[in-house]
């Protein structure tokens, strides 16, 4: 299976003010809703005193010329500016100044809980990093089994074998095993 760079201790790093925890919500580690979840605001990734002001989060762990799955199971229902919920989320960024929005918006009277969504990176863009979406500084909460792994497509050899690098039940891959046949794999899980 691809490895999940979806991670608190890397998503740490890449805060604007290292020095400080004076801006909370940078990936810690909290439950939410009964589920172990990453909490990421916006606010210690801007600093309006920078060009550019935002922060290009894991800018490091992309690959020019690989594509990428987003998978993300985010709470958004704090998300509240004058009694009113707000997106928050995060916003893929590529090489060509192009962008996909990856927003949630909660609902604090009714709450969503965690909301999913699956991005599959176009071909031929290169992400350079991702933005976090800055609308109001409360946080998004990111359930720990939300990924971004490198897009490795299915296939099925003649011989019926299947050259999998990564399955995870969603519409980003499909793959069909029939009666009798056999799957062999390192890890295999179920969300």
């Amino acid at each position: 299976m691809a490895q999940n760079i979806f991670q608190s201790e890397w998503i740490y790093e890449y805060r604007y003010n290292k020095n400080t925890n004076t801006y909370p919500y940078y990936g810690e580690l909290v439950e939410r809703n009964g589920a172990v979840s990453m909490q990421i605001g916006p606010r210690p990734f801007y600093n309006t005193a920078r060009t550019p002001t935002y922060s290009y989060v894991l800018a490091d762990k992309f690959e020019a010329g690989k594509r990428y799955v987003f998978d993300l199971w985010v709470d958004t229902d704090d998300v509240v500016y004058n009694g009113s919920n707000k997106p928050a989320g995060i916003i893929i960024r590529y090489s060509d100044d192009t962008t996909t929005n990856m927003h949630f918006t909660g609902n604090q009277n009714s709450p969503l809980g965690f909301q999913h969504k699956i991005v599959v990176t176009p071909e031929g863009k290169d992400v350079v990093g991702f933005t976090v979406h800055y609308s109001t500084s409360p946080p998004g909460y990111y359930r720990l089994d939300s990924t971004i792994t490198e897009y490795d497509p299915q296939s099925i050899k003649k011989n019926g074998i299947a050259d999998v690098g990564n399955t995870k039940e969603g519409d980003y891959g499909n793959a069909s095993f029939v009666n009798g046949g056999k799957v062999y794999t390192n890890g295999l899980y179920e969300t």
